[in-house]
């Protein structure tokens, strides 16, 4: 219900007010970060009433920021952003939270003035310089500093190196049935195409353990998913080169039918040396019916990505048809 969704966001408000202000290095459960949310919120609203400055207006911009973040993502995201708190502790910085991010930073900077200041400007008197230095502590001793420094690094695979807009585009501009790999892992542009099945993607940890043998090449064996009544277009799979000079790789998968005659996925990518999206391509689908075995072929020195890092787990793949 609207009512449930609005207890959740005022939930997530406390959770998410004390979260960003304690910041990445202290770890605390969902429900002490509510806890300690309405405390701060308590200590926040007396130092609106008893300290009047100018800087308050800070503070409440700050706090109805964070509100009214937690409430559309409650209400419009209620399938994640539910009253079990399972977006809690924060996942980090992000697009869904970033108002909140903002609204932490007005809070900080106006309680420091508040603080620090009568009714002195950030630019005047010898407290501004104090507020800013408190401000610039809690930014580097809680962690945010660090936090900033990580996310500021420039994107690798499965981030980027993955998107097959440029070399698809003809495919594309033809109307036919197509799923486009795009950055980040996992998403596609689909036309008359679907993923079928599928192991790969941005937010999910990929494995590359050792697997190639002594001529530096690949040979493996795929599971095949039971998909009655599908057929397969393509199939993608994670590669990383064990040889980082290395700028393109081709493979092609062997599908064995069940009447014993046989069929092709080819493919190539460039590299990096992170990894990137292999995707293979078949001249025509295939039934999923009649496949009895499928094996994966690349004669270059690479790793295959696996979802698990076991010895023997089965590669990461993405099955893509209709």
């Amino acid at each position: 219900s609207l009512g449930d969704r609005v207890y959740a966001g005022l939930k997530y408000a406390l959770g998410y007010l004390s979260n960003y202000l304690a910041g990445p290095f202290i770890p605390i459960g969902a429900y002490g970060l509510i806890l300690m949310g309405a405390l701060l919120a308590i200590i926040l609203i007396l130092v609106g009433v008893f300290r009047k400055r100018p800087s308050n207006s800070l503070i409440v911009i700050g706090g109805l920021a964070i509100v009214f973040n937690m409430l559309i993502n409650a209400v419009a995201l209620s399938d994640s952003w539910t009253s079990s708190m399972n977006q809690l502790p924060g996942p980090g910085i992000y697009r869904h939270v970033i108002v909140a991010v903002s609204g932490a930073i007005l809070i900080i900077a106006g309680l420091s003035m508040n603080i620090l200041q009568a009714d002195a400007t950030i630019l005047t008197a010898n407290r501004s310089r104090f507020a800013v230095i408190l401000f610039t502590g809690w930014f580097a001793v809680v962690g945010w500093v660090d936090q900033a420094g990580r996310l500021n690094q420039q994107p690798v695979f499965p981030a980027l190196n993955v998107s097959y807009w440029k070399s698809m585009g003809p495919l594309i501009q033809s109307g036919a049935p197509v799923c486009v790999p795009i950055n980040p892992l996992g998403w596609y542009f689909e036309r008359g195409c679907t993923v079928l099945s599928s192991g790969l993607s941005w937010g999910t940890p990929l494995n590359f353990p050792a697997a190639q043998d002594a001529m530096g090449s690949v040979k493996l064996q795929l599971p095949v998913p039971d998909l009655p009544g599908r057929s397969v277009q393509a199939i993608g799979l994670a590669v990383k080169p064990m040889v980082p000079e290395m700028e393109v790789v081709s493979g092609r998968v062997l599908l064995i039918l069940k009447d014993g005659t046989s069929r092709e996925l080819i493919g190539s990518t460039r590299m990096s040396a992170a990894g990137a999206f292999l995707m293979l391509n078949a001249a025509v689908p295939i039934s999923m019916e009649q496949i009895a075995s499928a094996e994966i072929l690349i004669q270059a020195p690479v790793v295959v990505g696996r979802t698990a890092a076991s010895e023997g787990a089965p590669p990461a793949l993405a099955w893509l048809g209709r």
